[in-house]
């Protein structure tokens, strides 16, 4: 395994590269809550944990912390912590969304505009991502009748989403719960080395999100996170999906 040095400042290039990143495909992150995405993402309680760790390990002496790992297997000889520090901003470069998922974000906004909703949900996004070729791929695999779940999420998005009703001048916006769900898939592609978030990986974040209805009418098809992750990995669920 490959350590990956990063400094406070490191970090914070990191946050803000994300917050570009999402901003491009439509997903405005305060600056904070980047922060705060990128400290749990790496497994720390929130910002302040990890910036303090880090000035730590800055010291003169300090050890460099083995948790910050870019979890790809590593030769016997691992490379000398300048090449350890290039490694992010080559992932970072490799990192996109896939055309798909772009258009299902947009789509997703547009659903809630047209309601004249002034935030667009988990529910919008999960409409969205049903119409989605890997998200719609996935989700086939598993088990889950999409006929039955665009009925439902759109039943539910016309009838139960009065509250967020208003005045939205400028389209709506995501909630927080919707970018949230965004951000991970995003951060645990970029875990992973980089390469393509598609929307079977946003499915895959869904599942952290476990109180909102979106996920309640998932399960309700018998599906759970471990389904998708098996299908992404192997091409179908191993437990056998809902239908298993």
């Amino acid at each position: 395994m490959v350590t990956i040095t990063l400094s406070a400042a490191g970090a914070r290039k990191a946050a803000n590269r994300l917050r570009e990143f999402l901003a491009a495909g439509g997903i405005n992150l305060k600056q904070t809550h980047a922060y705060e995405a990128l400290a749990r993402t790496l497994g720390y309680a929130n910002w302040n944990t990890l910036q303090a760790l880090l000035n730590e390990t800055a010291s003169p002496g300090a050890a460099a912390s083995p948790t910050l790992a870019d979890q790809q297997a590593a030769p016997a000889d691992e490379p000398p912590p300048a090449q350890a520090v290039r490694k992010p901003e080559k992932m970072e470069q490799r990192l996109r969304l896939s055309g798909g998922l772009e258009q299902a974000l947009h789509r997703a906004i547009g659903l809630a505009s047209a309601r004249h909703h002034e935030y667009a949900a988990l529910e919008h996004l999960l409409l969205s991502l049903t119409e989605e070729q890997d998200a719609a791929a996935a989700l086939q695999a598993c088990g889950v009748d999409l006929e039955r779940l665009r009925s439902e999420l759109t039943a539910y998005v016309d009838g139960s989403l009065d509250q967020l009703v208003g005045a939205a001048p400028g389209g709506a916006k995501p909630t927080t719960g919707f970018q949230r769900v965004v951000q991970r898939a995003v951060l645990h592609v970029q875990g992973m080395g980089g390469g393509e978030v598609t929307g079977a990986r946003v499915l895959v974040a869904f599942f952290t999100e476990s109180e909102s209805r979106a996920v309640q009418f998932l399960q309700s098809q018998g599906l759970n996170r471990a389904d998708v992750v098996d299908y992404l990995a192997h091409g179908k669920p191993l437990g056998g999906g809902p239908s298993g």
